[in-house]
């Protein structure tokens, strides 16, 4: 299990902190696995700077690989729960 620090548009962020949000497309260069976890931050997207102090914590539940069902190869979605 890894944690990653995350930064995450606001308004994106205020979904997943409120649970409406349960999944992630990211870049997959952190080997994301199963039961990792991701600590998102909330930031400004054009300057992507801290706009809170805030953050909050998600357990990845299931992980798919780029490249198959409209996922872009080197990309994966995560979904995740609170913890």
């Amino acid at each position: 299990m890894k944690k990653h620090e995350l930064k995450i548009d606001s308004i994106l962020y205020k979904a997943v902190r409120t649970g409406v949000k349960t999944a992630e497309i990211r870049k997959d260069d952190r080997n994301y696995q199963v039961g990792d976890i991701l600590i998102f931050s909330p930031v400004d997207n054009l300057t992507q700077k801290s706009v809170s102090p805030d953050f909050c914590c998600r357990e990845v539940t299931h992980k798919l690989d780029g490249g198959q069902y409209g996922i872009e190869k080197g990309y994966c979605l995560l979904s995740m729960k609170n913890i």
